[in-house]
């Protein structure tokens, strides 16, 4: 988690996620991010450069990709990933 600005949130919760990677990068003011992982060998991505957004991430499905970016101001986005092997999802915002 890497985080530049005031008042950002972020959380990362791996549960029995082995070889899962999660990595969260905020720069701006009042951005929420989380990410949970409940399966194996998954990789999330959140990168959010603004103010006021957020972005939430669900794996519990077997080797799932899932990226979001958000550049600007009060953006909103979620990924799940449940069941399945191999999903990918990503999700771009910007204003």
């Amino acid at each position: 988690i890497e985080q530049i600005g005031d008042d950002n949130l972020a959380s990362i919760t791996q549960d029995g996620a082995p070889s899962s990677i999660a990595e969260i990068k905020q720069t701006g003011d009042d951005n929420e991010a989380s990410i949970a992982q409940s399966g194996a060998g998954n990789e999330a991505y959140i990168t959010q450069i603004g103010s006021q957004n957020l972005a939430a991430i669900d794996q519990s499905g077997v080797q799932g990709y899932a990226f979001i970016q958000q550049n600007g101001i009060g953006h909103h986005a979620s990924i799940t990933q449940t069941g399945g092997s191999g999903n990918s999802a990503t999700i771009y915002q910007s204003n």
